[in-house]
């Protein structure tokens, strides 16, 4: 990362900008959500999205809060690996590689392709999902090319609001998008 002039005054404040972020997110009003997440233990991956939180608990089910707006917040029963909260939607990848998304379907973003998957993650209005082969595929809005995966091979992939980046096999970065 490229450190900019007056470098240690803005770590400063980038530091007390995520003390605020943190600070905000335990202060979120849930009551709109259904049960509260628990704040210490049982959890084995987390994900925050426009105005909610996901979670997955070490039983493979799925906890989320904060808004719910369009149903993003209401996971659906089963047992996942992996949860990605996005703009106004949420996906998931289930224990067995496939792909379950709930909420707001503008633009496609909450229709998942079938198939088996080692990661997904979702973005603004788009996501994007890593296949078992390591290719790359992605649905929803496409205005700025940000659901135009590059061909090639990648270890993760991350869906932004108007731009998506993925990690090659060989430890590239590649962004595509705006």
């Amino acid at each position: 990362m490229k450190m900019l002039q007056g470098g240690i005054g803005r770590a400063a404040l980038a530091a007390v900008a995520v003390a605020f972020a943190i600070i905000g997110i335990l202060a979120l009003d849930r009551s709109d959500a259904g049960a509260q997440a628990e704040t210490t233990t049982g959890y084995t991956q987390v994900s925050a999205g426009s105005n909610h939180t996901c979670a997955v608990k070490r039983s493979g089910e799925i906890e989320c809060w904060g808004s719910n707006a369009y149903g993003r917040a209401t996971a659906p029963a089963g047992r996942y690996q992996q949860v990605s909260a996005g703009g106004l939607h949420t996906c998931a990848l289930s224990e067995s590689g496939e792909i379950e998304c709930w909420g707001d379907n503008d633009y496609g973003r909450a229709t998942a392709p079938a198939g088996r998957y080692q990661q997904v993650s979702a973005g603004g209005f788009h996501t994007c999902a890593l296949s078992e082969s390591g290719e790359i595929e992605c649905w929803g809005r496409n205005g700025n090319g940000q659901a135009t995966a590059p061909a090639g091979r990648y270890q993760q992939v991350n869906a932004g609001w108007f731009h998506t980046c993925a990690l090659s096999e060989s430890g590239e970065i590649e962004c595509w998008g705006r």
